[in-house]
């Protein structure tokens, strides 16, 4: 998670050893709320940050800045 900067426990959950990942799985599989709310929260997290619009914005930007270096 440290690479991907997303909430733990809010727009993602993780496991460090095998027993930690089933006790997510079966946490989300037993409460349909904190399922549904970590899947939104995650959703929204991906589109904002690795989204079309996100990267084009990025990649418009690194164009500007590469084509006013060069004039």
């Amino acid at each position: 998670n440290s690479s991907l900067n997303a909430l733990k426990n809010e727009e993602i959950l993780v496991g460090t050893n095998p027993e930690e990942f089933a006790n997510h799985i079966d946490s989300l599989l037993k409460d349909e709320l904190k399922s549904s709310t970590l899947a939104n929260k995650g959703y929204e997290f991906v589109i904002n940050t690795y989204g079309w619009d996100k990267c084009n914005s990025i990649l418009s930007e690194l164009i500007e800045q590469t084509v006013s270096k060069k004039q």
